[in-house]
């Protein structure tokens, strides 16, 4: 009877954490690709003018931007062509069909093909992916999207450089708003060997190294962890930033682009 009634409380516990996760996740405006390796550091410096009911931060190493209003009235983030591309707000988090960031933006590469409905001239035709107050979404303003690196970059590679200052437009109902960022190129450690990670490896997207993990036990596998967090019982090693994760004692430090 005891053991009985200790698997129903569990199951019912498991279900309550489980609704729990699924209510908390965010809007993930387009796709779940991430990218590889990177030296490229994409961080976020103002929103300006500021506005408490507005955060944002860089998610998933710098491959998405995270919007949340706690405000009473929605806030628009503008697209590539001055169009109205997401609307965040009680309400929920809305796109507009007609904009073309919101195929552009389903993958990191940027290479969606645009439907023939996308206008950005035309008035937004909102349809509503989430109910929360926050987006993340992936925003090539933010990004290194060529395929080489900068030309400051080619001359001294072994330098850190400003590769450029990016800002994100906003429409609020007070006036615009920005999200201001830098987007910087930061060398692998040296002395390190083959370096952060391998050079042939490297890609030119913003997120850090991880290292290989452990064989899954028999007939199983590890979950997924965005961004790079390390599952329980692991620890850092290879990046200074604490960007790269290994198992825990019995593991070893080898390193390894991506997760």
């Amino acid at each position: 009877m005891t053991r009985a009634l200790l698997a129903r409380a569990g199951l019912l516990l498991a279900g309550t954490v489980t609704a729990i996760l699924a209510t908390a996740a965010p809007a993930l405006a387009h796709g779940a690709d991430a990218p590889n390796g990177t030296d490229y550091r994409a961080e976020v410096t103002a929103v300006t003018p500021a506005r408490p009911e507005l955060r944002v931060r860089l998610v998933e190493a710098g491959a998405r931007l995270e919007l949340t209003n706690t405000g009473r009235e929605p806030v628009e983030v503008i697209g590539y062509s001055g169009e109205p591309y997401l609307r965040i707000g009680p309400d929920g988090v809305f796109e507009n069909i007609r904009s073309p960031a919101t195929y552009l933006n389903r993958t990191i590469a940027g290479e969606t093909v645009l439907p023939a409905e996308v206008d950005p001239a035309a008035a937004p035709q909102w349809r509503r992916v989430d109910d929360g107050p926050t987006a993340r979404w992936h925003d090539q303003r933010a990004l290194w999207r060529e395929s080489g690196p900068p030309a400051q970059v080619r001359a001294a590679p072994d330098r850190e450089h400003r590769v450029r200052d990016w800002v994100v437009p906003l429409r609020a109902t007070e006036g615009p708003v920005e999200i201001r960022g830098t987007l910087d190129w930061v060398p692998p450690p040296t002395g390190t060997p083959g370096g952060w990670w391998s050079r042939s490896a490297r890609s030119r997207w913003a997120r850090p190294a991880c290292c290989r993990r452990p064989r899954p036990p028999a007939g199983g596998r590890w979950p997924d962890s965005a961004g790079c967090w390390p599952p329980a019982g692991w620890r850092p090693c290879c990046s200074p930033s604490g960007g790269c994760w290994t198992p825990g004692p019995r593991g070893s430090a080898e390193c390894w682009p991506g997760c």
